[in-house]
């Protein structure tokens, strides 16, 4: 009897028993993580546009010093650079390594957003170029040019830095891109690296990477009858 009096009171006293495996320490923990994860999927399922930030960060030099500054190639504030393309001079330049230089530097513009399914996605846009031929002296012997091919990154990736070669004193006689994939506003690990033109010498080797966790936002230009010097210019990413 006494058995059945204590079970009657414990369930007058509105006690009600614990679902197995029920913590309420544990539930109170778990909730604002879920609500969280839950969160994070929205965020990365939302669509949204990569965009550089307007604090640029310098990330060195291909060629030298010489030429005088020209305007800054430069995309739309809603684009980045992609890819590049050169004119390359037919004839070697006999003060200049005997070598054939760049004359002149085209940049591929894009936008780059990521789409409702976390996807990566580049739409090509406009292409700005920086001609040759603005020397005060005869600039005839640069010309006529060949244009390179234009090499791009590839789909969702952004040019993270430039490697060349300097002949002598002054220009360049070869350029490669490095690519990285994107993750929203966030730069992989994942790099291709593509020669936009390359030549046999090796004379001095340049290397230009942009600063960890930022992209090229727009390139520097030193030139003069031909393109003396690319100073590629990088900011960090924000994707809204």
């Amino acid at each position: 009897m006494r058995c059945v009096a204590v079970i009657a009171t414990v369930a007058a006293c509105g006690f009600t028993p614990r679902a197995v495996g029920s913590d309420p320490g544990i539930d109170a923990i778990r909730a604002p993580i879920d609500a969280q994860t839950t969160t994070d999927a929205a965020l990365v399922s939302q669509a949204c546009t990569v965009t550089p930030s307007s604090t640029l960060a310098a990330a060195g030099s291909i060629g030298g010093g010489g030429g005088s500054s020209e305007t800054a190639l430069a995309c739309g504030g809603s684009e980045l650079p992609i890819g590049i393309q050169l004119d390359m001079s037919n004839m070697a330049i006999p003060n200049h390594g005997n070598e054939v230089v760049a004359v002149a530097t085209h940049m591929r513009c894009g936008a780059i957003k990521r789409d409702a399914s976390g996807a990566m996605m580049t739409v090509q846009a406009e292409l700005v170029t920086q001609l040759g031929d603005q020397g005060s002296g005869d600039c005839s012997k640069y010309f006529p040019t060949t244009a390179t091919s234009e090499v791009d990154c590839p789909n969702g990736a952004v040019i993270v830095g430039l490697d060349g070669n300097l002949p002598l004193d002054t220009l360049f006689n070869s350029l490669t891109i490095t690519c990285a994939s994107l993750s929203g506003a966030t730069i992989t690990t994942t790099t291709l690296t593509r020669p936009v033109d390359q030549t046999d010498a090796t004379d001095h080797p340049q290397s230009a990477p942009c600063p960890p966790g930022s992209a090229l936002a727009q390139l520097g230009l030193q030139g003069g009858c031909a393109q003396d010097e690319l100073l590629p210019q990088c900011a960090a990413l924000t994707c809204n």
